[in-house]
Order: C-alpha cells, then structure tokens, then sequence
C-alpha cells in the first residue's frame, strides 16, 4: 500500500516537474499520519534536476521516506515546488 503512495507521489511531482520547465526546483512531501496515530507528519525536502527521470525521483523520495518513517498508516500527502503547494490529497 505504501509503495502505491509513494509511487503517485512520484509521478504527480514528475508531471508537475515538466509542465514547469525549470533548470531545478526544490520539492518538499509532508506524509500526514493516520488521524488515530497521533504523530506528526513526516516531512522532507530535496532538490532535483527537471531532466531528472521518475526513477531518480522516486528513488530519492523513497531514501528520505526511509530516513523518516517509523511505522503507520499514511492518511494524506501534500508536494510542493518552491514551496508553492500543487499536489495534495
């Protein structure tokens, strides 16, 4: 389940990433835990490369998750570029 996550995290931030067409862009993902949890969210940032494939991205989204996640359901997710909120659910 949480591999499916992070996967349509990717690929909105690639989207996004290419309809912006910028030399680098600094992206930030904030994971909201499940409201039962009662953790705070997990947030990290990184910048990348417009011409970066989806497999640099998801790489890299998935080395910050596993540097910060510690177990839990994943209720919601917000992106964004140059701190300009474009993708949330």
């Amino acid at each position: 389940m949480l591999e499916r996550f992070l996967h349509g995290i990717v690929e909105t931030a690639t989207s996004k990433l290419r309809q912006r067409k910028l030399k680098t862009t600094e992206i930030s993902i904030r994971l909201v835990h499940a409201k039962s949890e009662n953790r705070l969210p997990l947030e990290f940032t990184f910048s990348i490369k417009p011409t970066s494939s989806s497999v640099i991205i998801y790489t890299e989204v998935i080395n910050r998750f596993k540097e910060c996640y510690t177990g839990g359901g994943i209720q919601g997710f917000t992106i964004q570029f140059d701190k300009n909120t474009l993708a949330s659910a």
